[in-house]
């Protein structure tokens, strides 16, 4: 979209079910494809699409029937993290020297994190995720209503936030810091 003008313009289309969006140092753009357990390239200025990276692994096999969601790089971009909303899991997928995808890991698992420390709703629904300066990551845990920060080991939740009355979380999606703020997209 031009900001000034208003017009939007598509610059690639195809997909089953687009929901994130992540760009390197290149300009490339990362777009996350929930239904196809996915992640494809565009070049944003010829719309060409590639497949990054698929895998059964990024498909949803719990609820909501959502797969790769939320799209983050690390501070050294050598590693794009996937959120999969409906297995409760964030995944790590190693970016190789040439821009293409290296292998895949879990970074951090939802009921590891429950049994390992006597709790609930770990990364429930993940969804939209960012990190901080310090190499925590924030996730929209939409269905936990809550933002929840996960250590820079991705084996405990450090901190949640699900807000009270007026200002409690409902299906909160899509994080971005603004200098010392964060806003949330919140249903």
């Amino acid at each position: 979209m031009n900001v000034a003008t208003g017009a939007v313009t598509v610059v690639a289309s195809g997909f089953a079910n687009t929901n994130a969006f992540e760009r390197d140092g290149n300009g490339t753009l990362y777009v996350s494809d929930s239904f196809a357990g996915a992640v494809y390239t565009v070049n944003p200025t010829t719309g060409a699409t590639a497949l990054w990276k698929q895998d059964e692994l990024l498909r949803s096999h719990g609820f909501p029937g959502f797969g790769a969601n939320g799209l983050a790089f690390d501070a050294s971009r050598s590693n794009l993290y996937v959120a999969n909303t409906g297995d409760d899991r964030i995944f790590r997928i190693a970016v190789n020297s040439n821009g293409s995808a290296g292998a895949l890991s879990i970074f951090a698992d939802g009921a590891t994190i429950n049994a390992a420390h006597h709790t609930s709703g770990a990364l429930d629904g993940a969804d939209g995720i960012v990190f901080d300066a310090s190499g925590r990551l924030w996730v929209c845990a939409n269905q936990a209503n809550e933002i929840q920060i996960v250590s820079p080991s991705g084996k405990n939740l450090v901190k949640r936030f699900s807000g009270t009355g007026d200002d409690a979380m409902n299906f909160p999606a899509s994080p971005v810091f603004v200098g010392h703020a964060m806003f949330v997209a919140n249903l």
